[in-house]
This record gives C-alpha cells, structure tokens and sequence, in this order.
C-alpha cells in the first residue's frame, strides 16, 4: 500500500498544472528519496511508514490544486512533519527529505 501511495504523490505532481517543469522534476526527485526512506521505515514499523506516506499524499495534493487552500495545505503539511518527528534520531535522512520537501513548497508560494 506504500508503494500506491507513493505512486499517487507521483501522479500528482507528474499531473500539475501550477508547477513549473523544473519544480516538478526537483519535487518527484524528493519523493523518490521519501519512498527510499520511507519503505526503510516500513520495515520494523509499517503502520507509521504509512502514516507518513498518507500524509505526503495529502499535502502534495493540497499542494498541487489549481486554487489552493493555505489553510488545508498547512494541516497537511503540519501533519507530515508531526508524522516523522518521532523519527529524527532513527531516521535522519527521513526528516531531512520531508523538510526539504516542505520547504519547497513554501518557496513556490504555497
């Protein structure tokens, strides 16, 4: 289920109509790593892996509409960085992609 979800973000972004080609191409980069590093979690905790692929999901989609709502955007993303706190000592390069990733974002004005 990982792997769909993934493949999802991927749509999304590959999808978008708001994005230029050069963020598209540096964002689906980014969740490569986060499918790495993400798939890295799954194996001792799957639930928690999931949940962190769930809510990479929903931000890229909250993201990635024509008319975004900031204020669903940064529930999304507020989720995906509380998603992977617990993981800042186990999983470094985990919070370093989602930080990156959520600060590109915020730089194209989301």
């Amino acid at each position: 289920m990982i792997n769909e979800t993934i493949l999802k973000i991927q749509k999304t972004i590959a999808n978008s109509k708001t994005i230029s080609e050069e963020n598209r191409k540096e964002l689906l980069q980014l969740v490569s790593s986060l499918e790495h590093e993400v798939l890295d979690v799954a194996r001792s905790d799957r639930e928690e892996a999931q949940s962190i692929a769930n809510f990479a999901s929903a931000s890229a989609h909250e993201a990635m509409k024509e008319k975004v709502d900031s204020r669903m955007f940064e529930l999304a993303r507020e989720g995906l960085m509380a998603s992977v706190r617990k993981f800042e000592v186990t999983h470094p390069d985990l919070v370093s992609v989602v930080n990156a990733i959520s600060t590109m974002l915020a730089n194209m004005g989301i």
